[in-house]
This record gives C-alpha cells, sequence and structure tokens, in this order.
C-alpha cells in the first residue's frame, strides 16, 4: 500500500468517550487494522496489529499487522 507507513498525532481530542482523555493515562495501545469491508468494527477475516503500551508523544512507533481476525 502506498499510502503507508501513515504519519499521525494523538490527541485527547480524538478520544472515543470526552471523559476517557488519553493524557488520562500513563500510556496507551493503539491498534491498525486493515478492513475488508471498510468498516471501523472488527470483523472477521480483517489484519491486525496491536502496539505495546506507548507513552504520550512517543514518536516513530511501529505497528505490525501480523493477525487474521
Amino acid at each position: 500500500m502506498k499510502e503507508l507507513p501513515l504519519k499521525f498525532k494523538l490527541t485527547d481530542e480524538m478520544a472515543m468517550m470526552p471523559r476517557m482523555k488519553m493524557s488520562n493515562f500513563p500510556s496507551v495501545n493503539v491498534v491498525g487494522r486493515v478492513s475488508k469491508t471498510g468498516q471501523a468494527m472488527a470483523k472477521k477475516g480483517d489484519l491486525e496489529g496491536i502496539s505495546p503500551g506507548i507513552k504520550l508523544n512517543s514518536t516513530k512507533v511501529n505497528i505490525v499487522i501480523d493477525k487474521i481476525l
């Protein structure tokens, strides 16, 4: 995929629940998923990888997509 690697920055405004801001936690996990259907919810057959705990403001984080759901 020519879109990868992808650069991104995580901020509190991106929290899935407003009261659960990322800055409230010492580290976060980032999930990378390639979806066959294009839907955000994980489905059987999607490809996925999960980062180890990442401290906020980390740079050069690698997510290896190495699992088939």
